[in-house]
Formats: C-alpha cells, structure tokens, sequence
C-alpha cells in the first residue's frame, strides 16, 4: 500500500501552510519585535506548539496583537497537519495487520492441507 499522506494533495497544502506560517511568524518577530533571526523561529515553534516557556514575549501592540491571531489560526493548521499523519499511520497499521491476517489465513489453509482430510490419511499398521 501506498503511504496516501506523504503524497496526498491534502499533506502538500498542509505540510506549505506549515513552512509558511513558520517563516511569516519568524520574518514579524525578526521585524517588529527585534528578535534575532534563531530567537525569532523559537518563540515561532514555541508558540504554535503551545508550549510557551515565556523566555521571550512580544512588547509591541503589533505584535501582541499578530501573536493572537497567530494563535488562532497557525494551531489550527498545526493539528490539522498533526491530525492527517496521525490518520495515514493508523491507516497504515490497519493496512499491515489485515495484510497480516490475510497471511496467517493461507498457512492455516496450508497447514489443512498438508494434515489432509480424515478420508486421506493413511493408516498405520
């Protein structure tokens, strides 16, 4: 079976809304709240991972304000991306193990056949 998610129309549009969120989030940080470039990315990923240890924190309205809508929306599409790997690995367990139970129901029949019917079997003297 084919791992759907790593080619799915829906995985590419998330995993670009994923790396364009990130570099939105980095690029307004670097600007307007003057975080270097690394700090700019961190409080980024820290943010839309709700991890939030408060080493660093916007000063400005702007930024205070961005970070809210930020929030809203960049959460959304980080589940929504976590969310859709989640469902093709589940899937893809799904998939193995019937592939599995398929397997084990052609040795049971091999096995069957290799014992043969009682009419078969040859007695023993």
């Amino acid at each position: 079976m084919r791992w759907v998610a790593v080619h799915g129309h829906k995985f590419k549009i998330l995993f670009i809304a994923v790396i364009v969120l990130l570099v939105v989030g980095t690029a307004f940080y670097h600007q307007v709240e003057g975080f270097s470039w690394v700090d700019s990315f961190y409080f980024t990923s820290v943010t839309l991972t709700t991890v939030g240890f408060g080493d660093f924190v916007p000063s400005t309205i702007a930024g205070k304000i961005f970070t809210v809508a930020y929030l809203f929306v960049g959460i959304g599409i980080i589940l929504g991306f976590i969310n859709l790997l989640a469902k093709q690995r589940i899937r893809r367990r799904l998939y193995q193990s019937a592939e599995k139970e398929k397997e084990i129901d052609k040795l049971e029949e091999k096995v069957k056949k290799l014992k043969g019917s009682p009419k078969k079997r040859k007695k023993r003297r």
